[in-house]
């Protein structure tokens, strides 16, 4: 099973489940790896409704934008952009 973890984890997995290999991604299996994550974490806070998995959703939104090389502000920006020109979700809409 390959899992990314956040990397002050790293030493603590060492320690106490010795027998686990922690090593460093390929580029190409780093992206996949963080969208598993985005996923795992985006389907935690469906379930648990807990603002720390929130949280780690945007941990690693943080971490796939800076492995982009996008500035953070780009993101910010866009959203702004699409929230005028379409809106956001505070009013509920449901297509059925």
């Amino acid at each position: 099973m390959s899992k990314l973890v956040r990397d002050g984890l790293v030493e603590e997995i060492r320690r106490d489940e010795g027998r686990r290999v922690v090593d460093v991604a390929e580029v190409g299996e780093y992206e996949g790896l963080l969208s598993k994550k985005l996923v795992e974490e985006a389907t935690e806070w469906a379930v648990d409704r807990d603002v720390r998995e929130l949280a780690d959703c945007l941990e690693v939104l943080h971490a796939i934008v800076g492995h982009m090389g996008i500035p953070w502000a780009e993101v910010e920006r866009l959203r702004q952009l699409k929230r005028e020109q379409r809106g956001g979700y505070e009013g509920r809409h449901v297509l059925r």
